[in-house]
């Protein structure tokens, strides 16, 4: 996989929406790093949720990971390799 840009701040014109753990701007693939300390309370919940709405809306795949997924990446690179897969198919009809 090429590598990912690294905390790419997104706006919407002068909005600021959103710091991305990592991205693709190409094929607008966000990847997101989910830590259960970090996103489980409500306030960051419900914050979350409304980010990952303006990004979709704007265009954006979101593919969340954990430290879970960190130490046995398989599923998740598989997935990423589909969304680009995807995205490529897209862009290319």
């Amino acid at each position: 996989f090429p590598t990912p840009i690294r905390q790419l701040r997104v706006f919407d014109g002068d909005l600021f929406i959103a710091r991305l753990d990592g991205a693709y701007t190409d094929p607008l693939i966000a990847l997101e790093a989910d830590g259960y300390e970090w996103h489980s309370a409500r306030p960051e919940w419900i914050k979350d949720r409304r980010r990952s709405n303006c990004l979709v809306a704007m265009g954006w795949v979101i593919l969340h990971y954990t430290w879970e997924d960190a130490e046995r990446p398989g599923q998740f690179l598989n997935a990423l390799e589909r969304a680009i897969e995807l995205r490529a198919r897209q862009v290319a009809c």
